[in-house]
Parts: C-alpha cells; structure tokens; sequence
C-alpha cells in the first residue's frame, strides 16, 4: 500500500519548492515519482519491505532456502530489515558510482524514506532484448556490468557492485548504458571476491527472461560470458556446473515466480554448453 501519496509530502521530504508528478506508478517492491520541478525532473522512489517467497509452495521455499544459505553463487545476498537500510544501500553505491564517473543516474537526495535521482528517459534492457539487442547495446551493457566490479575488486569495497544486475535494471539512454536501482543488500560477511562471483553469475541469468526469442537469449548470454576474462569464465563455468547438480536436488521447481527460478535446468544446460564455446 501506498506509504506516502500527498505532493506536500513528498515536497516536504525531498526540500523541494512547487513541482508537479508528471508520472507515478507502483508494483509490489516500491513506488515511483517522476517530478517536474525547479531542479529538472526527478525520479523518486518509496520502497516496500516485501516477502519474496510469498505464494510459494513447500518445495520452492525449500530451494530457495538452501540455495540462499549454502551455495556460493547465491551467498552474496543479505535480507533487508527496513526501509531505511534498502534506500542506505542504494544511496552509497549510487554515490560511489556518481564519484567513479560509472554511467548512473545522479542521486539528488536520500532520507529514511524515500530516495531520489536527477530523472533520466531511456529503455531498459529486458525492453531492448524483447526488440532485437544489437552488438554494440551488448557491448555497452557489459562495460557497464564490469566497470562496478572491477572497481569493487580494486578498492576492496563491495558498495561499488551492482547489487541487482538483472536486465530491467540497466538503462540505455542514447549511447551509454546506465547502471540503475542497486538496492539489494549484499553480504559484507563474505569476500569481496564471492561477492562479484554469485553477482556475475546472477548477471548471466538476468538474461533469461520469459518474453524474447531464445535465439536472442542464447545471443546475448554467449557476448556477455565472452566479456569476462578467462580466469572469471573459468570460475564462472565451475559454479554454474555445480549449480546443475545442486539444481537436480529440487526436479519439482518449475515456476518462474521467483528469481532462483531462472535457475531452470534448461536455462542451466544452455548456460554450460555456451561456457564451453
């Protein structure tokens, strides 16, 4: 439900003067703003503390409980407990990411409630790989991916990954790619080195999404694993490998409600065979 309607509101949170919405929608993980005001156009983001396992069955709790506890490639991530940690997170590594000249949007003002950036129009990528993603879309896509990790690894600080690297959350904005909404908490327990390892892997399969050409997937997946160096597509190969094993534990998972659901056996086949190219 809708946490704060009101422009006033709004207004008074961001420190804004007169300004009219020129767009809001909402979805069960947040809602948005896009503002017009003495600044430019904002966007603003309130985001909901949600169950993602809701609806689930007792089997595909059971995989997404093992998967999210023991398996590398799932490990990097960490359970938000409020409001206020999403938009701190987000917050930080759009800052880190604004100061490293990482394509981003610039963040404009954060506060336990809601979080805002200077508004920018473009078309994200899960929309470009429905359409027909062109070479030099794939190419900026990746730079961007691993421009976030590579830094992360330098300066051994895991704010600079993009915490949530699935297609719709990279933009294409004339001729960049901007990386957007890295608000998923990761797990500061582990290495840095695990973390950019589940994370890139996770990249990988946001690619598989349930309305483009699987030719097209195969496409895109097969540029994106060519964009890693050769010690990452080595490791990367490996975790995947394990991840067919693990994945054959749980036959009975076939729904997409959830995000470990693109783990599906087939997308896990496909996946190794283009490693193996």
């Amino acid at each position: 439900m809708t946490k704060i309607i009101a422009l006033k509101d709004i207004k008074e949170s961001l420190g804004i003067g007169e300004c009219r919405i020129i767009n809001f929608f909402e979805n069960s993980l947040s809602c948005y703003w896009v503002l017009q005001t003495e600044n430019g156009a904002l966007f603003v983001k309130l985001p909901y503390l949600s169950d993602p396992t809701l609806g689930l069955n007792i089997q595909e709790k059971r995989w997404v409980d093992y998967v999210s506890k023991t398996f590398p490639a799932f490990r990097w991530r960490k359970k938000a407990d409020s409001i206020k940690d999403l938009i701190a997170k987000e917050a930080r590594t759009l800052q880190l990411w604004n100061e490293s000249n990482i394509d981003s949007p610039k963040l404009f003002h954060a506060n336990s409630k809601l979080i805002s950036t200077l508004f920018v129009e473009g078309t994200d990528y899960r929309a470009l790989l429905e359409k027909g993603m062109n070479k030099r879309d794939i190419d900026r896509l990746c730079e961007t991916y691993l421009k976030t990790k590579g830094l992360a690894l330098q300066k051994r600080n895991p704010y600079y990954l993009h915490s949530d690297p699935k297609l719709k959350n990279f933009l294409k904005c004339e001729d960049k790619c901007l990386a957007i909404d890295p608000a998923n908490l990761v797990n500061t327990s582990i290495s840095v080195e695990e973390l950019a390892e589940g994370l890139s892997l996770y990249f990988l399969y946001g690619a598989y999404t349930l309305n483009s050409e699987r030719a097209n997937i195969e496409k895109l997946v097969s540029r994106m694993i060519a964009s890693f160096d050769r010690e990452d597509r080595l490791r990367l190969s490996e975790l995947n490998l394990q991840l067919c094993l693990e994945r054959a534990k749980f036959p009975d998972i076939t729904s997409y409600r959830y995000t470990f659901n693109n783990y599906s056996a087939e997308n896990i086949e496909l996946t190794q065979k283009l490693f193996r190219r």
